[in-house]
């Protein structure tokens, strides 16, 4: 079904709300019109094919998507995915995005695949269907948030499964009370943290995380089938799969960590760790939590691709820091990337790599120092 740019656009200029309320309530938003396109996208699809970001957010708004494809008796396929493969042909019909934000170059590998994009980054000037949260709401939400409040009817007993999407993308300190009502419901522990990240479904979002850390799209799949699969959170617990990856890789994690406070770089408000490229896999996950530890700091984990490029993933707790804005401004640096006001992660010409790291010490050093 062509895109409807009147029904579209009717969403890219709303009145945003009362920016004074601490927390929303998930459950109060209302994402009707949006949902009236997807379905509208929908309409006459047999079969679809699911490119969703390789994270537990990415995983978990699969899962929740696909229950909605079941009761539409619509075939489909799920594909962990990551940037770097926007530069390979699409090879199939009916595509649905999620968790990832296409933008150009990227998107002209998907203009003729009757595509939807579902997306809770920047919003880009893209000519395809396009349903993310910002465009109604001023509100950091994640797409497994974002999906089960479009369906929240249809996916009513799978809040907890949007609860640990939202908080594996550090979404928990938005999301407080809709976070602290499902864990209440399900009689699950909340802990101190403010992201929720030492709560039971915190937890649970670290544990499912060690299969995509140690494993790749394989390790993914097996989330969004672990995911999909289960009927609380119990089930999950009592899982030895996960829990023996969850074992390993924390075992890992330590052995970085202390490889880390030997080896990393401190210039003024930036840490930089150029981290063995052997634990590639881990670069996201640690620089995360690692971020978390540092207050008023900005992370830099960077580890060689291959010949010729570098992959960073920045995290910053500064203050009034817009990680996007460095972006902007390093364009001629990067090769391809994007993300969030506080997490990034870029691919570099490995001959641009110091120039790229000067580069942002300079920017968090001196125009945003207070």
């Amino acid at each position: 079904m062509p895109l409807d740019h009147g029904l579209l656009s009717k969403y890219l200029n709303l009145p945003t709300h009362n920016l004074n309320v601490k927390f929303m309530n998930l459950l109060e938003l209302d994402f009707s019109d949006q949902r009236e396109i997807i379905e509208m996208k929908l309409n006459g699809w047999s079969h679809a094919t699911i490119l969703a970001h390789l994270d537990i957010d990415g995983m978990t708004s699969s899962a929740l998507l696909s229950k909605i494809l079941r009761n539409k008796n619509i075939r489909f396929r799920v594909y962990p995915t990551n940037y770097e493969d926007f530069n390979k042909p699409i090879n199939y019909k009916n595509v649905i995005i999620l968790d990832l934000e296409v933008k150009e170059p990227y998107s002209a590998n998907i203009l003729d695949k009757n595509a939807i994009v579902i997306d809770h980054h920047n919003i880009n000037p893209i000519d395809i269907t396009l349903v993310n949260p910002k465009q109604k709401y001023p509100y950091y939400l994640p797409t497994s948030g974002h999906i089960f409040a479009l369906y929240k009817e249809a996916l009513e007993k799978e809040d907890w499964k949007a609860a640990i999407g939202i908080i594996s993308d550090a979404g928990g300190k938005e999301w407080k009370e809709f976070i602290e009502k499902v864990s209440n419901y399900y009689n699950l522990k909340i802990g101190k943290d403010e992201y929720f990240f030492d709560s039971d479904l915190g937890k649970m979002a670290e544990k499912l995380n060690s299969l995509i850390t140690l494993h790749g799209r394989r390790g993914a799949l097996k989330v969004f089938f672990k995911l999909s699969n289960s009927k609380s959170i119990e089930e999950l617990e009592k899982d030895k799969e996960i829990q023996s990856n969850y074992e390993k890789a924390s075992k890992i994690l330590n052995e970085i960590k202390s490889d880390f406070e030997k080896n990393k770089v401190e210039e003024g408000r930036v840490l930089i760790y150029n981290i063995d490229s052997k634990y590639k896999r881990f670069s996201s996950t640690f620089s995360t939590s690692t971020a978390f530890e540092n207050k008023n700091k900005v992370l830099a984990i960077y580890y060689k691709l291959n010949d010729e490029f570098y992959r960073f993933n920045i995290r910053s707790q500064v203050e009034n820091l817009d990680l996007r804005e460095f972006l902007k401004i390093n364009t001629n640096m990067i090769v391809q990337g994007g993300g969030h006001k506080g997490a990034v992660g870029v691919t570099v010409k490995e001959n641009m790599v110091k120039e790229f790291i000067n580069s942002l010490i300079n920017y968090v050093n001196g125009k945003n120092q207070s």
